[in-house]
């Protein structure tokens, strides 16, 4: 299935988190990356039937290697979103995924759990909720970088008149560790929030100034056309229906500037379908953007 997307750098977290894991379910088998001796444990003799994208697993693989290779050719894949814990955790996994899965059109090859929760910060902003927004910015640090857990625990854990002393040691130790200007900056101002009294207004305003909101929406905003990506191959298969949008060649394009301007893109009729004249290659979805949330 084709895609038109616009996907800026950096706007999605790829870092490993501290105790976190992660999987996925290709066409090539179960592969969920824990430690390799994990690996070992899992069934993978059993067949899971997620949606006809995915091929059946009937067969042990024993080469691992080959279901962490990079995908070639028209390759789908879906995504265990925030798994942790034994085999039996992957299991109740499986079975949501064969309820409704979501398929992963970024090629992103696993995701830490302090990843998705960037979904929520951007969610709680745009509700104008900045202290859950701040909140869960703080425990995605946490999760991704492993230095700053025990400082994110003990912040949680504070009491109203320890918790200007803990936020400011939190913001001095992110100083002394070189960690990134937007983080100790974030955890500074964190500090000054609790000393002024705790104002809402002072979230907002920290909120607008943090130089990593656009990432952060636009990766919710991906969130949300990942999802409609899943939706629509869900719901429709792969046969192109009244109302998508495709994308075909403009006639005499070869003297286009670029590969954008030698293509046009038009909504599917009824007729159109009746015609049998697309294929889902030529299916394309809205290009995500931070309206979306």
């Amino acid at each position: 299935m084709g895609y038109v997307l616009s996907l800026q750098p950096g706007s999605t977290f790829l870092r490993e988190s501290s105790g976190g894991s992660f999987g996925c379910i290709s066409q090539y088998g179960v592969c969920v990356g824990m430690t390799r001796d994990f690996f070992h444990t899992l069934p993978v003799t059993l067949t899971y039937i997620l949606s006809f994208l995915i091929l059946k697993l009937t067969t042990r693989r024993m080469n691992f290697q080959d279901l962490l290779r990079r995908p070639a050719g028209h390759y789908y894949r879906l995504v265990l979103r925030c798994v942790d814990g034994d085999p039996d955790t992957i299991n109740r996994r499986l079975k949501m995924l064969v309820e409704g899965g979501f398929v992963n059109y970024f090629g992103i090859e696993a995701f830490g759990v302090g990843s998705n929760r960037l979904f929520e910060v951007a969610s709680f902003a745009a509700q104008g909720y900045f202290r859950q927004a701040m909140g869960a910015l703080l425990q995605c640090v946490a999760e991704c970088d492993g230095v700053h857990h025990d400082y994110y625990i003990k912040y949680l854990n504070a009491d109203p008149s320890t918790v200007l002393g803990v936020s400011q040691l939190w913001a001095d130790a992110a100083k002394h560790m070189r960690s990134q200007k937007w983080l100790v900056d974030l955890l500074r101002s964190v500090a000054k929030y609790h000393e002024d009294g705790e104002k809402e207004e002072h979230l907002r305003i920290l909120w607008d100034s943090l130089p990593i909101r656009d990432r952060i929406q636009g990766s919710a905003a991906e969130f949300v056309w990942n999802a409609m990506a899943s939706q629509r191959l869900l719901s429709k298969g792969l046969d192109v229906v009244e109302g998508d949008v495709v994308r075909v060649p403009i006639p005499d394009s070869h003297f286009a500037v670029d590969s954008y301007s030698s293509y046009q893109y038009k909504l599917v009729t009824a007729e159109d379908t009746r015609l049998d004249i697309y294929a889902i290659t030529d299916v394309v979805l809205p290009v995500r953007t931070a309206m979306m949330l």
